[in-house]
């Protein structure tokens, strides 16, 4: 039984550009390959989204050389994203910002990160503390020159510039207990 030839599937991708930091002094500047339409919500897919999938490897077309680089999701310790990208390139459009604080991330490499992180939780859970205890294993943290994107799993601390507000008691329109 002869196998009929089947054509290869094209499928439509959004090329973003960024910086991806691995293990070690390891860089790779390239882009990620987006979906056209996102698994979960109305519009393109974002990189926090990709990046927080359940896909093992993702794929990278490295800039110098247009090589696809097939890098393991859970090995990448941050992405540095341009200040030019569109920000529903980076996080998806219907992200609520309920609180922002300003943090210190020192990464297990001792490289240190400082920024903003803008938190989406309900007002009983209004910490860093509960934002970064959440299953999704990318954050974002705003520099003043870009957008990262960080592993959880490779952070070793994060220094609080402030003290966060104490949770909202049920009942109480004041937010004291």
């Amino acid at each position: 039984m002869a196998s009929e030839h089947v054509p290869p599937c094209y499928v439509d991708k959004l090329l973003l550009p960024a910086r991806i930091m691995l293990p070690g002094p390891e860089q790779l500047t390239g882009s990620f390959a987006l979906s056209a339409s996102s698994p979960v919500r109305d519009g393109p897919e974002s990189l926090v989204e990709l990046l927080n999938s359940g896909a093992r490897v993702l794929p990278v077309i490295r800039s110098n050389d247009d090589a696809v680089m097939l890098l393991s999701r859970l090995s990448i310790d941050s992405v540095e994203v341009g200040a030019d990208v569109q920000p529903a390139w980076v996080r998806p459009q219907n992200f609520v910002v309920t609180r922002e604080e300003l943090i210190l991330v020192r990464l297990l490499d001792g490289r240190r990160l400082e920024g903003r992180v803008s938190i989406e939780l309900p007002e009983h859970l209004n910490r860093v503390s509960d934002f970064l205890n959440l299953a999704e294993d990318f954050f974002a943290l705003a520099t003043r020159s870009c957008t990262m994107l960080i592993n959880k799993s490779r952070v070793s601390v994060v220094r609080l510039y402030g003290h966060s507000p104490s949770p909202v008691a049920h009942g109480s329109e004041s937010g004291s207990p």
